[in-house]
């Protein structure tokens, strides 16, 4: 598996962190702190994410397939993604079935009004179904009401330094 712990990554112009095909096994998103990832131009029909998960199995591969967690935690995602485009947020999530997803205790803080979850991605994805028990105690706000399926949400303002140019994302 990877492990991605203990950056700060802002600016980007795709996304923050992305876990692609092939990858495997049991992977760590932990203590990172996103900022103004995902953004594109008006001319591109894609959408960047701060944490993008695709974590699918390459059909020429033969082999035992092991199973895939992707363990996100402690990381902070300030306005991720672009305007206009469905494929953008603060979590792109593809190919749900293929992973089990732990994610707990995230700032997810939209000041840009951008969705938490992207929802133009194949399968069309509004939030992971079945797996509600692991989603929980993240902080969503500024783009509405929390994904339903995070159980001990939270939604109230993290009160960060400052959620606008120039970015200061401490509590």
């Amino acid at each position: 598996g990877h492990n991605v712990q203990y950056n700060y990554i802002t600016d980007q112009v795709w996304d923050g962190i992305l876990l692609g095909q092939g990858v495997v096994g049991d992977n760590t998103i932990a203590n990172n702190v996103l900022v103004d990832v995902g953004k594109l131009d008006a001319s591109s029909t894609d959408g960047g994410a701060g944490l993008h998960i695709e974590v699918t199995v390459p059909d020429s591969y033969t082999g035992t397939t092991p199973a895939n967690v992707i363990h996100c935690y402690n990381n902070t995602f300030v306005n991720c993604g672009a305007a206009g485009k469905a494929t953008a947020g603060t979590f792109g999530l593809r190919q749900i079935a293929a992973f089990t997803p732990d994610f707990h205790n995230n700032i997810c803080y939209q000041a840009n009004g951008l969705q938490y979850l992207s929802t133009g991605l194949p399968p069309v994805l509004v939030f992971p179904t079945g797996i509600a028990a692991q989603w929980s105690n993240n902080l969503w706000f500024g783009d509405g009401a929390a994904p339903t399926g995070d159980v001990s949400k939270q939604t109230t303002n993290p009160q960060l330094v400052s959620a606008v140019v120039p970015y200061d994302a401490r509590l």
